[in-house]
């Protein structure tokens, strides 16, 4: 999507939601109740072609399920994936930083049980992990930890940990998402 759709979509959110959604709001971008405001706004308005073109723009078929070729997009084979040992790259975990900042507890540092949740609502399992047994004694799950699930992940399974990634908003390929060893 354009810069110029987003803006529209935030001033139509604006002028519909009043102090749900304010300029300081959308300043910090589309998040979820935004978004679900947004759909059910079109659906009232009998918009919903423009849901369907976001959705397959997004890369959702009929059946509101992501194409293969969103979750897998062939830049690296799955025989080299699955018999490699996967890492992070650099590219992944900037993606993965900014996603943590954007929902940590700013007082304690940390994602809590409610950041999780919210992070992973798009994902059709909710939360992948028991984080809870890499944090005790901790009032969250920091950075270096949060990092550190994502490896787990991905070192267990790399093909998964990118359509998780996906799924939260990773728009880079496969082949920018990991670092393969032998």
């Amino acid at each position: 999507m354009q810069k110029k759709h987003i803006t529209a979509m935030k001033e139509v959110l604006i002028h519909e939601c009043g102090a749900e959604y304010d300029e300081q709001i959308a300043q910090k971008g589309l998040n979820f109740e935004a978004f679900k405001n947004l759909y059910l706004i079109l659906i009232q308005k009998k918009k919903l072609h423009i849901n369907w073109t976001v959705l397959r723009h997004f890369g959702y078929d009929n059946d509101l399920q992501l194409k293969e070729s969103v979750t897998y997009d062939g830049t690296l084979s799955k025989e080299l994936v699955e018999d490699s040992r996967a890492e992070l790259s650099s590219e992944a975990v900037l993606f993965l930083t900014k996603l943590f900042n954007c929902y940590k507890n700013t007082l304690t540092n940390s994602l809590d049980d409610q950041a999780f949740d919210s992070i992973f609502f798009p994902n059709e399992g909710g939360v992948p992990w028991d984080f809870k047994s890499e944090t005790v004694g901790q009032t969250g799950v920091n950075l270096q930890n949060w990092v550190g699930l994502w490896q787990k992940q991905f070192q267990e399974d790399a093909l998964e940990g990118f359509k998780l990634l996906v799924r939260l908003g990773f728009s880079d390929s496969l082949k920018n998402a990991v670092v393969l060893r032998k």
